[in-house]
């Protein structure tokens, strides 16, 4: 308490990635007027929507990308893909990053029989996951709270996959819903939810345009909040005023 009374005080900015991390360090007792919101920003001259795919394919695809930490809720995006591959749906799930849970979730994807529909992809440069993100329907995220409470503070993952046009499905975890505009660049659910995820990716399979009528949004809203331009802005703010 000592160390953060200190570094409250001496300190002239705090900043804070999300609203929900804010609130985690207003309740350390850091005074209001010395917390700044300033999101971690995406390079939109390279990630965006200029190599993006008009998909034709039948199999409606899925991509995740994170560490394989318990988190960021890897089992969950496997049990809604085991559900919906149940009702004879074609479905791929792209998993990209390496992690402690791994080896937990090659058993899963086994017992489900599920080796043709997920794929844990290891590790991949960032021009290979904006490659993926162009052939890739929709982002999924089922971020969920650890055993501590600790959540997601912001996401930079869904701001990435929205830059390239995708469409975000994600729970309502932490700081994730900072990063979404609901109902218009993607759809958050309760932690832990599964059903509802499900019928979400039924309808979406169904109805394809509305896959396309969210994409170019999706592009526009990270643009507008979250480019690195608008960010250093941001910063420059927060500097110049020091």
């Amino acid at each position: 308490d000592g160390y953060y009374d200190f570094l409250f005080e001496s300190a002239d900015v705090i900043t804070a990635n999300t609203k929900y991390l804010a609130d985690k360090i207003e309740q350390l007792g850091c005074p209001t007027n010395k917390l700044q919101l300033v999101p971690v920003g995406v390079d939109t001259n390279y990630f965006n929507t200029s190599n993006k795919v008009q998909h034709t394919h039948s199999i409606l695809k899925l991509i995740n990308v994170g560490r394989l930490d318990p988190v960021k809720g890897h089992k969950y995006l496997i049990e809604i893909v085991h559900q919906i591959v149940k009702k004879g749906i074609q479905i791929n799930l792209c998993i990209v990053g390496e992690g402690e849970e791994r080896s937990d979730l090659e058993q899963l994807i086994l017992e489900y029989n599920l080796s043709e529909s997920i794929k844990l992809l290891g590790k991949k440069t960032q021009s290979e996951i904006k490659d993926m993100c162009s052939y890739s329907d929709l982002y999924v995220f089922a971020a969920v709270p650890l055993s501590d409470g600790r959540r997601e503070t912001q996401g930079l993952a869904t701001l990435e996959a929205q830059a390239c046009g995708l469409p975000v499905i994600a729970y309502n975890s932490g700081g994730v819903k900072y990063t979404i505009k609901e109902n218009v660049t993607g759809f958050l659910f309760d932690e832990f939810e599964i059903d509802k995820v499900v019928e979400k990716l039924l309808f979406l399979n169904e109805n394809r345009a509305v896959i396309q009528e969210m994409s170019t949004k999706c592009y526009e809203f990270v643009e507008k909040n979250y480019s690195q331009n608008v960010i250093n802005e941001k910063w420059s703010s927060i500097y110049s005023n020091l």
